[in-house]
């Protein structure tokens, strides 16, 4: 039983990694088909346009849009993101093709990844053994990649288990660098979500690794990410 439970977390980081990997670097990414607006509230529109700067809107996750391994491993939150960012991912897609609940993304025109955040889930191992799972996964997924280290973060008061790093990934405009903070939130012993960060060295204000949820746009959905209990 065991053995079946990390094989279902070490199958559903490998999807993930091929999604992220692809879609933020603007490939192979579907720009309208797949994407939504469903789930999502006005929070805050600061008295004008919806995507006038510092104006939000909220994410609440719906157990009625899920399927599959999403639907059994069901954990509520909600959180608000920048209105001028978009939702890629809206846990509609299939398990084969993403284990996310959300993701929702601030692209260039040329859709590279300016910032991303994506909330997946794992079951049958400790937030800290998940992480042990998800890193050198990471490490042969991504070009260029350096693991800089572990971090434990408050999320919603729930301490939770991480790691930082980066990776270099050439792009039809150059080479990017992109940074990373993945963390697993326990809400039960061998249950939760998985967070996972990246920002690009074309966020404004991110200066490297450690700024990934400290600095640019991401803050905005850290702060508010809310897990009711």
């Amino acid at each position: 039983m065991a053995s079946r439970k990390t094989s279902r977390i070490v199958g559903g980081a490998v999807a993930w990694l091929v999604i992220v990997l692809m879609g933020g670097v603007g490939c192979a990414r579907q720009d309208d088909e797949g994407a939504t607006d469903g789930g999502v509230e006005t929070a805050d529109t600061s008295g004008g346009d919806a995507a006038d700067a510092g104006s939000t809107l909220t994410w609440t996750n719906d157990l009625s849009r899920l399927s599959g391994d999403k639907a059994a491993n069901f954990v509520p939150f909600t959180f608000d993101y920048p209105a001028d960012w978009r939702v890629v991912e809206d846990g509609t897609q299939p398990d084969s093709e993403s284990p996310n609940f959300v993701k929702v993304e601030h692209a260039t025109d040329d859709q590279i990844t300016i910032e991303n955040f994506a909330v997946g889930w794992y079951s049958g191992a400790a937030a800290a053994d998940v992480m042990t799972v998800l890193e050198p996964q990471f490490a042969g997924a991504f070009p260029n990649y350096q693991r800089l280290g572990d971090q434990t973060a408050a999320v919603d008061g729930i301490t939770s288990s991480g790691f930082l790093f980066q990776a270099r990934i050439d792009t039809a405009s150059g080479p990017v660098a992109f940074y990373g903070r993945a963390l697993a939130v326990p809400v039960s012993a061998t249950n939760g979500i998985l967070l996972i960060m990246f920002a690009s060295d074309l966020a404004e204000g991110v200066e490297g690794p450690e700024g990934v949820g400290e600095q640019g746009e991401l803050p905005v959905i850290l702060e508010s990410f809310d897990i009711p209990r």
